[in-house]
């Protein structure tokens, strides 16, 4: 008995297998009801040979197991047909959530719920949520962890739920492309945490695919660094980066492409508009504070609200996610859409930041020096020397461990960080330096 290679892609064919092309690159998927996944070699195995047992081809399955490397191999299996697909992207102004039963189309005004018989075009089966959606006039207990979280700052939840509907928003646009931080208000040495930060990207997770690498092990030169990345990717989650975390390195995935590389796999590459977001958490904050820094950041701090000894299981008496009921996370979700719409209707807003400038000032000179610099007179002229000897008077801890030359890269930092021109001159052998505040 022979097995006819034709027929056998035919056969494939017919139960959705086919190629598509993505930067000159193909990839092996599967549709299932305009559902689209990538396969591999393995699982169209496994779907062969487990067809034919449940139809009692029992000759034809010992023929193909007898010759798997003849009909399960890379140049068979890619001489599959290639197809042109019609993937439903979010655009600018619109934005498009998958649930098992319906799906959301959203714009600045509306939440519609629609029929997948109304959807033209495919999407990614790992986009659609594994839950049922409807409308709910309950109030969800994330809206109320939120505004603990902003401490009913309703300039700060605005700011925080517009984040949460960029990130939630797929479309990329280059003139808009920025990584999302989250992280602590607190000024401390930023080892408390637990202020609700990867609670957040929990929930981003529930309502797009999301890719989380643990931040304070993350090594942007390892080749293999985004491996957990696929295509239908839509947001990678760096948790919990520690102080040294090389933002300036993620420059070129934030405004371009991503290249992927899985070990024993060829790369993906994923064009710009494929491509995911990027959230990352923290307890401190992010470096670079130039203006190729501040264009791709969009900085959000979290108060002490929740913490070590106060999480939300102590107001709500019960875990997010784990122990709610249908309609618990039927509100959740319009919650989550109502972020999105949010964003969509007002872009990225912005608020009056805590302590961000102070905290991140800290952690570049000292508490000390920050405690003494905020106390000057910046109307008022000093001699240089003259105002790093009353530093050191003031704070005898640093007499031998602090230069003077270190001390003006210190009030540099403090010029830099609160937008202040400092202007230096001679006057008699004596450097004088003083400020020029903007108004």
């Amino acid at each position: 008995m022979e097995i006819n290679r034709t027929k056998f892609l035919e056969f494939l064919e017919n139960n959705g297998y086919f190629k598509i092309n993505i930067q000159d690159r193909y990839y092996i998927t599967q549709n299932k009801d305009n559902r689209i996944k990538t396969v591999d070699i393995i699982s169209i195995k496994d779907f062969v040979l487990n067809y034919l047992a449940e139809n009692n081809f029992i000759d034809v399955r010992e023929k193909m197991l007898r010759g798997v490397s003849q009909y399960f191999n890379e140049k068979v299996i890619e001489s599959i047909t290639t197809k042109n697909l019609n993937f439903k992207n979010d655009t600018l102004h619109k934005s498009f959530v998958y649930f098992q039963n319906c799906y959301a189309e959203l714009t600045a005004n509306s939440i519609e719920l629609k029929e997948y018989s109304e959807l033209n075009g495919v999407i990614w089966a790992k986009h659609i949520i594994p839950r049922n959606f409807e409308f709910t006039e309950n109030k969800s207990d994330f809206n109320i962890f939120i505004n603990n979280i902003c401490k009913g700052n309703k300039e700060r939840i605005r700011a925080l739920r517009t984040s949460i509907g960029y990130l939630l928003h797929t479309f990329k646009d280059s003139a808009n492309a920025k990584s999302i931080i989250f992280l602590d208000e607190n000024i401390d040495d930023g080892a408390n945490g637990r202020c609700g930060k990867s609670l957040i990207g929990q929930a981003i997770s529930k309502v797009r695919s999301v890719a989380t690498a643990d931040g304070r092990r993350f090594d942007t030169n390892d080749r293999f660094a985004y491996q957990n990345v696929n295509l239908d990717t839509q947001i990678v989650l760096f948790d919990d980066v520690d102080i040294k975390f090389p933002f300036k390195k993620l420059y070129h995935l934030i405004t371009a492409g991503l290249e992927v590389e899985k070990k024993n796999k060829d790369k993906i590459i994923i064009p710009f508009d494929k491509s995911p977001k990027y959230l990352i958490t923290t307890n401190y904050v992010i470096k670079g504070q130039d203006g190729s820094d501040v264009a791709r950041k969009n900085e959000i701090e979290f108060s002490d609200y929740y913490n070590k000894d106060y999480s939300p299981l102590n107001d709500f008496w019960k875990r997010f996610f784990d122990d709610w009921n249908e309609d618990e996370w039927n509100a959740f979700y319009l919650y989550m859409l109502r972020c999105l719409k949010l964003y969509l209707k007002n872009g990225l807003t912005a608020y009056q930041h805590i302590n961000l400038e102070k905290k991140g000032l800290i952690e570049d000179t000292s508490p000390e020096f920050v405690d003494f610099i905020s106390k000057i007179d910046l109307k008022e002229s000093y001699y240089k020397k003259e105002l790093y000897n009353q530093f050191i008077e003031q704070y005898e801890d640093y007499e031998n461990n602090l230069k003077q030359n270190k001390f003006t890269k210190w009030i540099k930092e403090f010029c830099k960080t609160y937008g202040i021109r400092s202007k230096e001159r001679f006057s008699s052998g004596n450097q004088i330096i003083s400020f020029i505040v903007k108004k």
